[in-house]
């Protein structure tokens, strides 16, 4: 595999995951804005998906730790998988939030949970150093 190839393939999908939290808020506020609000979600439920999210969010710095190390598969293979999987945990918390006002609550829920998300996917901005230093 090609470190710079494979570089800027992971680029395109880091910022389609960022394409696709913005994606998340734009429903939240076009589509849910004037849902009329039945039921209001339990309290309860609000926090449990927070915690999730949160959860979601934490782990993702921990994925490459636990993710096995086979002999077989080349270093920029393993590279690429982890950063992946650790980019779908970061955009977790957006969809989580996507659910609680897909559930009745206003699309300002959502707010925290974009934030966890952009955060988190900031924080593991891709840097060609780092992918030259770990492919070797």
């Amino acid at each position: 595999m090609d470190l710079k190839k494979t570089y800027q393939t992971f680029l395109v999908i880091y910022f389609s995951f960022i394409g696709a939290v913005v994606i998340y808020s734009f429903l939240a506020y076009t589509i849910f804005q004037n849902k009329a609000r039945q039921i209001a979600p339990s309290p309860i439920f609000n926090s449990v998906i927070f915690m999730a999210a949160f959860i979601s969010l934490m782990s993702s710095f921990f994925v490459a730790r636990f993710f096995p190390k086979d002999p077989a598969m080349p270093a920029l293979k393993r590279k690429l998988t982890v950063s992946i999987i650790q980019c779908a945990f970061m955009e977790a918390p957006a969809i989580f939030g996507l659910i609680l006002v897909m559930q009745g609550s206003p699309p300002q829920t959502m707010f925290p949970f974009v934030f966890m998300s952009l955060l988190g996917l900031g924080l593991r901005f891709p840097k060609y150093v780092d992918w030259e230093r770990e492919s070797n």
